[in-house]
């Protein structure tokens, strides 16, 4: 039957290194875990300050375009306006 102790395949040096190692790891891990967390809250205010940003983009971008169907539709309208007063100048029908 195996058991856990007595290793072997090791020295009580080695054990002691490899238990080292992990304690340093979980030391690691414990870090990066806190500073994810406290990044975490400026990671969300960040990401709906970029959602809130292209919202008013979004909204930007339609008042151009319906200002620029106005403008298109006015523009078409005063064309058509000024070519028939030509057409009625030319036809001797207005001063």
């Amino acid at each position: 039957m195996w058991g856990l102790w007595p290793c072997y395949c090791c020295s009580m040096a080695e054990i002691e290194k490899i238990l080292q190692g992990l304690q340093n790891t979980m030391t690691v891990m414990e870090e990066l875990q806190r500073r994810q967390a406290a990044r975490s809250p400026e990671h969300q205010q960040w990401l709906e300050d970029l959602t809130s940003g292209w919202s008013r983009h979004e909204q930007a971008m339609r008042e151009l375009d319906e200002q620029l169907n106005i403008l298109t539709n006015s523009q078409s309208t005063l064309t058509n306006t000024v070519n028939r007063f030509i057409e009625s100048l030319q036809a001797g029908n207005g001063h």
